[in-house]
């Protein structure tokens, strides 16, 4: 993952904790180095703060915005890339760091704009901008008590950006204005995905100057293995438009520079153990004796039927509470069919049935 063939990789972490969060960038070597590679938004880690007056306005000191390997910024000739991971707006206890993280990639990108460069922007920004990005916008309305569905400071925020007035154009509206259905995340957790009961969240997002140089952009829902699936977007740019003159080569966030692969592999000096390397002084028990042993303790260590559910009569998954609370470690079921609309056919969606586990 971290030195793959063709490809020049950079790597940022969570500083604040272990197997948090975290952003990565794959360059084909063919482009070559970037001139330049930050980590975080603020410039802050680098020591170079992109405006230290702005900084000073927020309510977020510069470092602990940096430190949850959310950003890597790459400067090339003729676009800036920011890859992000913008930090979720589950709760209000973070309000105040996450509406401070949005304002820093804001006026990062106004910088980067007012000097003439063009910018490109992609990542997780956990939000969804419109009803159309969303699988049930009224039930979200009505979560949060909104008579708008935009009236959530992080939905505005993104409205600002690539709204009519905005900045940025997010490509994959712009080749499919009017899809439904076109969502990037599902809670996996209650099976939404089958039926595509999500939200759009991932975006890739580029400057209006690069608007001729647009070739296509989607999404790719049939790629499994996460709660996201991936976006993607083209763009007409030769290699040697994006190759620096001085590429920066000592990079921390460069993997070919990380010291775990710099160093020259360890020798293996431990001996073979070669002991049981002789023929065997003993008969295997005859395969008859094991198969009846076998059925033996799989009878005795059958699992109870599972119960079934109380819309379909179907039986039911078999779940664990994993939150920290009374209940934690707890097993419990719920219908198997996946979580869809409201108004959806009964027969084909979740009947929410749940029944604690007697233990």
């Amino acid at each position: 993952m971290a030195l793959v063939p063709g490809y020049d990789a950079y790597f940022s972490f969570s500083k604040a904790k272990l197997g948090y969060s975290g952003v990565s960038v794959y360059v084909k070597s063919e482009i070559g180095l970037p001139k330049a590679s930050l980590e975080g938004i603020t410039g802050i880690l680098q020591n170079r703060p992109f405006d230290a007056d702005f900084l000073k306005t927020l309510q977020t000191p510069a470092d602990a915005l940096d430190a949850e390997g959310r950003c890597i910024i790459l400067e090339f000739e003729c676009l800036v890339l920011i890859n992000i991971y913008f930090p979720n707006f589950a709760s209000e206890a973070r309000g105040e760091f996450i509406m401070d993280y949005y304002g820093c990639v804001q006026k990062r990108i106004e910088d980067y704009l007012a000097k003439g460069q063009q910018v490109v922007l992609v990542g997780d920004v956990n939000a969804v901008h419109d009803t159309i990005d969303h699988c049930d916008p009224k039930e979200s309305m009505r979560q949060h008590g909104l008579k708008d569905f935009k009236d959530l400071p992080h939905r505005r925020w993104v409205d600002r950006l690539i709204g009519p007035q905005g900045s940025m154009i997010d490509m994959a509206r712009y080749y499919h204005p009017d899809r439904k259905g076109m969502f990037t995340c599902w809670n996996t957790r209650i099976n939404a995905r089958p039926a595509n009961y999500g939200t759009r969240i991932d975006y890739v997002l580029a400057s209006h100057g690069l608007q001729p140089r647009f070739v296509y952009a989607d999404i790719q829902p049939q790629i499994i293995g996460s709660d996201h699936c991936p976006v993607y977007a083209d763009f007409a740019i030769d290699p040697e438009q994006m190759r620096c003159a001085q590429p920066d080569t000592t990079s921390p966030l460069l993997t070919t520079n990380f010291p775990e692969f710099s160093r020259a592999p360890p020798v293996n000096r431990s001996q073979e153990d070669l002991w049981g390397h002789g023929p065997k002084d003993w008969v295997d028990d005859l395969p008859e004796i094991k198969d009846k042993q076998v059925t033996a303790w799989s009878a005795l260590f059958q699992a109870p039927e599972r119960p079934r559910c109380s819309g379909h009569d179907a039986p039911c998954l078999e779940r664990t509470v994993t939150k920290k609370g009374k209940n934690l470690g707890r097993t419990f079921y719920v219908c198997s069919k996946p979580v869809g609309p409201q108004d959806g056919p009964k027969e084909h969606y979740s009947c929410h049935h749940f029944s604690w586990k007697h233990q």
